[in-house]
């Protein structure tokens, strides 16, 4: 009775969990976006945006970054470009970021970009809430070719890039 009662237990609270994700994730989500992450897209200009904010992570300090968002804030765009899925994927992020902050202190920022098998450049970016990771990430083989990815997402501590092992 008492292993029934504990295997009913478990199986209420891993159920729980994945429901806590699955809402928190729906709270961020766009309209329109029908993928599982936050946040899924292709398009080439966001994908430059999350790479030159790798550039900026690393030049505060690799693997010794930090982030608060604050309530307040400037978002900054090309003139040159409309892109409205890079304001999207930044506003999201930012409002993700300032929530959580506002919950959980984040203890790091981790970011590395490194070419796989079937891309050229994956830029991979960690902000670290404890048990909620939001992970962005960029898979690109550059301008010229359309396959192409990108997500934001907030993950568990197992199934992130950098603390899953």
């Amino acid at each position: 009775m008492l292993r029934t009662f504990h295997a009913v237990l478990l199986m209420t609270l891993a159920i729980g969990s994945a429901a806590v994700a699955a809402n928190m994730r729906d709270l961020y989500r766009p309209t329109g976006q029908a993928y599982p992450q936050v946040i899924q897209n292709s398009d080439y200009a966001t994908i430059e945006a999350i790479e030159t904010f790798y550039v900026e992570i690393n030049k505060i300090g690799k693997d010794s970054t930090a982030c608060k968002a604050i309530v307040d804030s400037i978002i900054l765009k090309s003139v040159n470009s409309k892109n409205e899925n890079t304001v999207t994927l930044f506003t999201t992020l930012k409002k993700i970021l300032s929530d959580l902050s506002a919950k959980h202190k984040c203890s790091a920022v981790r970011a590395d970009q490194l070419s796989t098998r079937a891309y050229k450049k994956r830029t991979v970016l960690d902000f670290d809430f404890g048990d909620n990771i939001v992970e962005l990430d960029s898979l690109s083989n550059g301008p010229n070719d359309e396959e192409r990815l990108y997500t934001l997402d907030i993950v568990s501590r197992k199934d992130s890039f950098f603390y899953s092992n």
